[in-house]
């Protein structure tokens, strides 16, 4: 028989999203692979057009819109010292300053510096006691409206957190990233099979 983790590794990689990312989204300083699977940080700014989609002054970039009740990706981060994953819904303002919180629309964890993991909740919350992940599976739950942030090791999922104000299907989640700015290394979108 399998283990509860591989049982609830199965179960969440039955319901796995494709993500790719927008490139009409992305900051100009972020750089997408050519199958829009891959994102890092260039050193120089791209002369993109300034659409309304577009993050100008955060180095983000969105997913594509979650078309299901129930959702799961995962995110290879591994060599990055620091990195925000998450949910945002559709709405989200991308111009100026951001204040990253699921009031605001955002559903994200960070890491800063290789070392410091927080959930960027309504009060920002340090994760201690966790071993920093070099994948990270997002589950995306809109009926309970949760999204959960897990560290995936082969077969094994090791919870990280989860924030229980998440958002409805019909608010039009979209998966967010980005790279920040410290190093060039990417984060990539990975393939999941069963």
């Amino acid at each position: 028989p399998l283990s509860p983790s591989r049982v609830e590794v199965a179960r969440r990689r039955a319901i796995s999203f494709d993500v790719t990312l927008d490139p009409d989204t992305a900051h100009p300083q972020l750089v997408l692979s050519e199958d829009r699977k891959q994102v890092r940080h260039g050193d120089t700014k791209q002369e993109l057009p300034d659409n309304p989609e577009r993050f100008d002054t955060e180095p983000f970039v969105l997913g594509t819109v979650v078309r299901s009740w129930r959702s799961y990706w995962e995110v290879r981060v591994e060599e990055k010292e620091d990195w925000v994953l998450g949910v945002a819904l559709d709405s989200v303002g991308r111009k100026g300053q951001l204040v990253m919180s699921p009031s605001k629309g955002f559903w994200v964890i960070r890491l800063s510096n290789g070392r410091s993991l927080k959930a960027l909740s309504e009060e920002v919350e340090v994760l201690t006691d966790i071993k920093l992940p070099s994948k990270v599976g997002i589950y995306l739950d809109c009926k309970e409206k949760q999204v959960s942030f897990y560290s995936v090791d082969g077969e094994n999922l090791s919870h990280i957190y989860t924030f229980t104000d998440g958002p409805g299907y019909e608010k039009a989640p979209r998966p967010i990233f980005s790279p920040w700015n410290n190093d060039a290394k990417p984060l990539r979108v990975l393939s999941i099979t069963l």
